[in-house]
């Protein structure tokens, strides 16, 4: 291994390398010899990996970015290519052309392949700093494609799972945009059949009056708000008469007020109307007569529950003490 910086001449390519590069490459041949058996392994590890390595550039310009290339040939060839897909087809192509002189496992062929190998792992930005220096840190050709094979796969199930998310949240969106739409369109059509039937009961003249034709725009405008209005007028006589006092009248009347500045196409309008009518519904002005017998109030605490010595203890104690005191402060 050399200990200065020198030009390595490659199939016809120059390299210019460091003394880190140069060991580290003289290293990985010098390993590679005599390792013929495992020549069709290799090849397969190097196709596998290339097929994932586009199946991530594509995943990547799909998802409007950049991959960043790790040398400085991809990343010249591709400062002209200002969109995503044209900076993905650069660097494609620039992958195709180094696979295409690893046909065979020579020195060269095993230098290619560890190129595509470091390639492949600056291009990874999605996965951490401690991964990716495990693939350079690996010398074993083999080893270093298995690597980087599993690192690609990780990656590009992440691309998966954050498209299927995007895309889940995206159609629940638009069923939301679509069932406003569809409820707009059927106040608008429960509009005009109203004035329809207005129009086929009323005495027949030959035209309807400008002053007519007012009245009946007015009474199509606040016909769409009276339903909600006869909502709103018969929560606010419920909540009168139900007897509510204290926290309970006062967050019955926040409500009430939030319901009507509320639409009613709006996600909230609903759960703030089923919150007031479960309010109403609860007898706020019913109660019964306590029992206060501590002997019986024993009875049950031993028949429903077992164990609970210090929980059925505290709650007699309670009994007793509202029996003597007849208040509910102990």
């Amino acid at each position: 291994a050399r200990c200065e910086a020198t030009d390595v001449v490659d199939n016809g390519g120059r390299h210019k390398t460091d003394r880190f590069r140069w060991a580290y490459v003289s290293l990985r041949r010098d390993q590679q010899k005599g390792n013929g058996d495992n020549e069709a392994q290799i090849q397969a590890l190097l196709m596998s990996v290339q097929n994932h390595l586009t199946d991530f550039i594509h995943s990547s310009v799909n998802r409007g970015e950049k991959p960043t290339p790790g040398t400085d040939e991809a990343t010249s060839n591709n400062k002209a290519a200002s969109s995503p897909a044209m900076y993905g087809s650069a660097l494609q192509a620039y992958i195709d052309r180094l696979m295409a002189s690893s046909s065979s496992l020579s020195d060269g062929a095993l230098t290619r392949a560890s190129v595509v190998c470091d390639l492949a792992a600056s291009l990874m930005t999605q996965a951490s700093v401690e991964e990716r220096q495990k693939v350079l840190e690996a010398l074993d050709v083999e080893d270093r494609l298995r690597r980087v094979q599993a690192l690609l796969l990780k990656v590009i199930e992440a691309h998966k799972l954050a498209d299927k998310i995007d895309g889940n949240v995206q159609n629940k969106l638009a069923r939301e945009v679509r069932e406003q739409l569809i409820r707009r369109k059927m106040q608008e059509l429960q509009k005009e059949l109203r004035s329809l039937r207005q129009s086929s009961s009323s005495p027949s003249s030959s035209q309807p009056t400008d002053k007519d034709k007012a009245a009946n725009n007015n009474h199509n405008n606040t016909s769409a708000s009276e339903e909600d209005e006869d909502d709103v007028a018969r929560l606010r006589n419920a909540i009168s008469k139900a007897g509510m006092e204290g926290e309970a009248l006062k967050a019955a009347k926040r409500e009430l007020r939030r319901l009507e500045a509320l639409q009613p196409a709006h996600p909230e309008y609903m759960v703030c109307r089923t919150y007031l009518e479960t309010l109403v519904s609860v007898p706020w002005t019913k109660h019964s007569e306590d029992s206060l017998d501590v002997q019986r109030a024993r009875e049950i605490l031993d028949e429903d529950h077992y164990g609970l010595e210090e929980v059925k203890k505290r709650i007699l104690q309670f009994l007793a003490v509202r029996r003597l005191r007849n208040d509910m402060k102990g």
